[in-house]
């Protein structure tokens, strides 16, 4: 027999949406865009189920639904309202007009189906109130939402005394436990459920992500469990067992299942799943622990086997460098002090007192950007002073503000530094004296070349010829000077300094030698 539903709806997408999902499923619908058009074929067509919109134009879903349940022969086709609104006292307003249940926009394709066939049953799974027993609020959370979106009454308790106390003041219909929980476990729980006469016609249903052995399982089956659901589960799934298990109850009354261990038995089974399940858990910290001890070696190594100085200290609550608190070897070579002396000293005592001014001054910057390089000096323990460049990183650890510094030693950079200042200084004094050699002999050069005017032909070539040659001699000594010059530049802009401008007037073009002086 094909189940007729009336789905009553102005908006064309979603009237599309919701016949297609239920035309798939085996069902035949009826549309209606308004709430005239809607009661009448309820009247005409008999449906089994009613899907009606609350926002829709002239008459609401509330209009509606009231008009429906005063009309005799329509009065009690269930009525699921599928409505987008979610202000507190809406489901209240809805259910008083006449609704049997809501769904709320926008729907899940996935479960839509399925939360129809749920809702649409009056007297049965809609009325049922479901007890969640879980310690962690993530999983009790989604387990309200599942279950409340296909219609059940959500109870939740954090653990078995909780649930307990609930099911004496609380009418609950199905109970959902986890089974590592405080005070009171799982089993436990089943077992007193199962004892009391007043509660052990209520389904039980574990669902764990623990206890997954067989023997777990056959442990909860004699205590008297309906179903054994290893967590995670797919939720079409979870619903499903659900269902399934709630179709199997008599609609009358639920007979309990029978407990097959005795006290005794109970006892030792139980410590028997508690100890296997501690040893498990040992097994699982051993596990982490190795994990730890490797991952703490590698940071050891690293630490150790780095190639520069490495020094964490704090800061203090004013702003300040203070204790040492952990070093690496190199930095204990470095500074010449063994480990243990090292995590003595405050970094005032390893600082000169420039170094620990400028401390002062960049530390506003190092709190604002938690990473700074610069240089700086350290004192060794026998009194020398070490240039050092420094990597300072700040960072938090259970509120106190800590430093982690890497320290290189530059003091084969500063040698190199100064020996670069002498060469480039020695450059410079060469390209001077060079400059004024030139000058010094161009000078009677041009006094040489006015007084060739007075000689004859002969003796005024065989003059500039010679002028020739020195001029060319100069020239190479010239070109020299450009080279070293641009060495010098190449040097001083690799290290950071402003490059040598070259005087364009250096150069002094020498006349040929057809060229008469001025």
């Amino acid at each position: 027999m094909t189940h007729k539903v009336l789905v009553i709806e102005d908006n064309a997408q979603n009237m599309y949406l919701i016949h297609f999902l239920l035309e798939s499923q085996g069902y035949t619908v009826i549309e209606a865009e308004n709430g005239v058009i809607g009661i009448q074929k309820a009247k005409e067509e008999k449906p089994e189920i009613i899907l009606l919109d609350i926002q829709l134009p002239e008459m609401d879903g509330y209009e509606i639904a009231r008009i429906i349940r005063s009309t005799p022969g329509i009065d009690t086709i269930p009525i699921i309202a599928v409505t987008s609104y979610a202000m507190a006292g809406d489901k209240e307003r809805i259910l008083a007009a006449g609704a049997t249940d809501y769904i709320e926009k926008p729907i899940n394709p996935a479960t839509f189906v399925d939360q129809i066939k749920v809702l649409s049953k009056p007297g049965n799974e809609i009325a049922m109130n479901v007890l969640i027993v879980d310690d962690q609020y993530i999983n009790r959370y989604l387990l309200e939402k599942l279950l409340a979106g296909y219609g059940y009454s959500v109870l939740s308790t954090e653990d078995g005394m909780q649930a307990l106390e609930t099911l004496q003041t609380e009418h609950v219909d199905l109970i959902i436990s986890d089974i590592l929980l405080p005070k009171m476990d799982g089993f436990q729980l089943c077992r007193e459920v199962k004892k009391d006469p007043n509660l052990s016609s209520i389904p039980f249903v574990f669902y764990t992500a623990a206890y997954t052995e067989q023997k777990d399982r056959e442990f909860a089956e004699s205590l008297g469990a309906d179903r054994f659901i290893i967590k995670p589960t797919d939720p079409a799934e979870f619903i499903a067992i659900i269902r399934d298990l709630i179709h199997e109850i008599p609609e009358e009354q639920i007979e309990p299942k029978t407990i097959i261990l005795g006290e005794n038995e109970y006892l030792t089974e139980h410590n028997k799943r508690l100890i296997h399940q501690l040893e498990k858990k040992l097994a699982e910290l051993e596990d982490v622990n190795k994990a730890l001890r490797i991952s703490e070696k590698r940071y050891k190594s690293l630490f150790e086997y780095a190639n520069d100085a490495i020094i964490l200290h704090e800061i203090t609550p004013n702003g300040e460098f203070g204790r040492i608190l952990e070093a690496n070897g190199v930095a204990s070579s470095l500074l010449g002090y063994t480990h243990e002396e090292l995590l003595s000293k405050h970094m005032a005592e390893i600082d000169t007192a420039k170094q620990f001014a400028h401390y002062q001054e960049f530390m506003s910057t190092l709190l604002e950007k938690k990473h700074l390089t610069f240089e700086g000096e350290h004192i060794a323990k026998d009194g020398h002073v070490i240039p050092v460049e420094l990597s300072a990183h700040l960072f938090e650890e259970n509120g106190t503000r800590l430093c982690l510094i890497i320290c290189r030693d530059i003091t084969f950079r500063k040698h190199a530094m100064e020996e670069l200042k002498r060469a480039v200084s020695q450059i410079d004094d060469n390209l001077h004296q060079i400059a004024i050699l030139g000058d010094q002999i161009r000078n009677p050069l041009t006094v040489i070349m006015s007084c060739c005017d007075e000689c004859t032909m002969k003796e005024h070539d065989t003059v500039i010829q010679a002028i020739q040659k020195i001029d060319a001699c100069i020239r190479k000594l010239d070109l020299g000077s450009l080279k070293s010059e641009k060495v010098r530049n190449v040097l001083l802009g690799l290290n950071g300094y402003k490059t040598y401008e070259i005087n364009p007037e250096r150069q002094r073009p020498v006349q040929k030698q057809d060229q008469k002086p001025a």
